[in-house]
């Protein structure tokens, strides 16, 4: 059972670990085609703003050409004021086509000194007082200077978006043909943003649901075709009403402060936008031209493609689980049949043990019979080779000591075959364990013998008594002698090492040369009934009992082996000094 829960277990798991392997890995690759599609889109936009934003940036540096090549004409000492006039005339022939509203010139209070739009002339005053700075700045006339967009309401018409662009007219010394750093007036442009807006934003386009827009370096929004009425608001004087559509406007000023050219937003229940925008810089101008489109619109194409995609995922995962309860069924059923079969298997060798259990009984009891019956014609035969040794006339015979040894030999076999034969119960006496091993060598001396094994004994001195039960310490020592017999076969060697150690216990080793014990074997050799020996030969039973008979007598055993290189059972058993110290 445990082995068929630890494998339903690491189905389950593996399973489990492969759809997620196969989710993790379909999103991975979604979002890693939804980053590709966004930032190709997000190229794209930055193309579109580039190019609005060189169309601009050459017509704004069209007019500041132009004013400083009017401004350079009114500097030459040949020029009088009424020709100066007429070159600002001549240029508004063509510059009033392109967006520009009026051309002018004035004081240096901004007072009006000619204009080609008369109806501006208060407009004009007014832009100059709104921005009083920048006069203080111009040394030189080759500066130009943009002012801010502001409205402007042309004769009670709705009020519409311009800016002035303006040079300085600088006094120059006719004797020294130079400037003299003193501003005498200034030469200047009325332009129309609108014109601006439809000649190069409004021909943007981003698709159906995308928009170009325009802010300035303040911060101000110039031109948005969805949000008309958030135009000139300013991203950082933030009011209630802002707020109800958007959450932050971290974006737009990241623009400003010229961060990364891409960029994403939300605004109310819009989805989410996804930006590229382009800086125009002129002089001190600053406007920002951003290409902005809905996230869904633009991951539309990716995500009916992902459509079938995912279907193909949810099938997979599906064969998946179906698979893997498969499996565990088909495993379950097999895994069952398998311990069935080894249940069979296990009964049937339980049924065989027992029989050899009831057959060793048998033999035990024969060992006793046999061994009775061998002892009664042996003292009798001893005892004639005694009386016959009396009566020989010599006093002394080669054979009737001979026939005496044997017979005394005989005498002591069957005598220890019979004390190991008794069932007993556990009775502990204090003993020496080097008299239990010599014993124990002395009933396998046969087999030793017959297999050419060579028996090492090396006792320490002065060892302690053990207080141990002496029949069941012989069975652990035999099993242990039978187990090295069994794994040398012919020509070995067996040593025996025998001390104590420094906590007064007697520690036992039994090493042999034998083939040694794989590492699979190592973990279930005190296991009952597990033998790699055939059914006729073993029991399984042997190290299981020893074990347990060492754990009785509070002592311990252990296994040390390497396949191939000999095998070395440690015996740990408390001494009667030991015992003493721990009461």
């Amino acid at each position: 059972m445990h082995k068929v829960r630890a494998q339903t277990i690491w189905i389950g798991i593996g399973t489990f670990l492969f759809l997620l392997l196969i989710t993790y890995s379909a999103n991975k690759i979604y979002r890693i085609a939804l980053d590709e599609t966004k930032r190709n889109h997000q190229l794209l936009q930055k193309d579109m703003a580039n190019a609005a934003a060189n169309g601009i940036s050459h017509y704004l540096s069209h007019i500041a050409h132009d004013l400083l090549a009017v401004n350079s004409f009114q500097q030459s000492p040949l020029i009088d004021q009424s020709v100066f006039i007429n070159f600002i005339d001549n240029l508004s022939d063509h510059a009033m086509m392109d967006g520009v509203r009026a051309i002018f010139y004035s004081d240096v209070g901004g007072n009006v000194l000619h204009t080609t739009n008369d109806s501006l002339n208060s407009i004009i005053t007014a832009m100059f007082n709104d921005r009083v700075d920048w006069k203080r700045n111009f040394t030189d006339s080759a500066n130009i200077w943009f002012s801010g967009v502001m409205p402007i309401d042309v004769n009670g018409r709705d009020s519409d978006l311009y800016f002035m662009v303006v040079t300085p007219l600088v006094h120059r010394d006719a004797k020294l043909n130079t400037e003299t750093g003193k501003v005498t007036g200034f030469l200047g442009e009325i332009v129309c943003l609108r014109w601006l807006i439809d000649s190069y934003i409004r021909s943007v386009n981003p698709g159906d649901t995308g928009a170009a827009w325009l802010i300035d370096g303040a911060g101000r929004l110039l031109f948005h075709p969805d949000h008309p009425e958030m135009i000139l608001r300013d991203v950082y004087e933030i009011s209630d009403d802002c707020m109800t559509c958007h959450t932050t406007f971290a974006v737009q000023r990241g623009m400003i402060a010229e961060d990364s050219p891409f960029g994403e937003y939300a605004v109310g229940n819009e989805p989410i936008k996804i930006v590229s925008y382009v800086p125009i810089q002129i002089a001190n101008l600053r406007w920002i031209i951003v290409v902005s489109s809905n996230m869904n619109d633009v991951t539309a194409v990716i995500r009916n493609k992902f459509h079938l995609f995912s279907i193909l995922i949810a099938l997979l995962l599906i064969a998946t689980t179906i698979i893997g309860l498969l499996l565990y069924l088909i495993n379950t059923r097999r895994i069952r049949a398998e311990e069935a079969q080894r249940h069979s298997e296990l009964k049937e060798l339980l049924h065989q043990q027992i029989c050899q259990a009831a057959k060793m009984a048998s033999i035990g009891e024969l060992v006793d019979t046999v061994a009775h019956e061998i002892n009664t014609p042996i003292s009798i035969i001893g005892a004639q080779a005694d009386a016959m040794i009396l009566n020989h006339k010599n006093g002394d015979s080669e054979e009737l000591r001979i026939i005496k040894d044997q017979s005394r030999r005989i005498r002591d076999y069957t005598r220890r075959l019979l004390n190991h034969s008794q069932m007993m119960p556990f009775r502990p006496r204090s003993i020496d364990i080097t008299r239990i091993i010599d014993e124990t060598i002395y009933l396998l001396g046969h087999r030793f013998r017959v297999y050419k094994i060579d028996v090492q004994k090396n006792y320490a001195r002065d060892l302690p008594n053990l207080s141990v039960d002496r029949r069941q310490l012989e069975q652990v020592i035999i099993n242990l002698l039978n187990n090295a017999v069994d794994a040398i076969g012919n020509n070995g060697q067996i040593r025996i090492d025998v001390k104590k150690n420094d906590d007064e216990e007697v520690e036992l080793s039994i090493s042999d040369s034998g083939v040694g014990i794989s590492n699979e074997n190592m973990l279930r050799i005190f296991e009952p009934f597990f033998t790699t020996k055939s059914p006729s030969t073993g029991t399984g039973l042997g190290l299981s009992i020893s074990k347990a008979i060492v754990i009785r007598h509070g002592g311990k055993i252990t296994v040390e082996s390497t396949n191939g290189q000999g095998t070395t059972f440690n015996i740990t058993l408390p001494s009667t000094k030991s015992q003493v110290h721990e009461k």
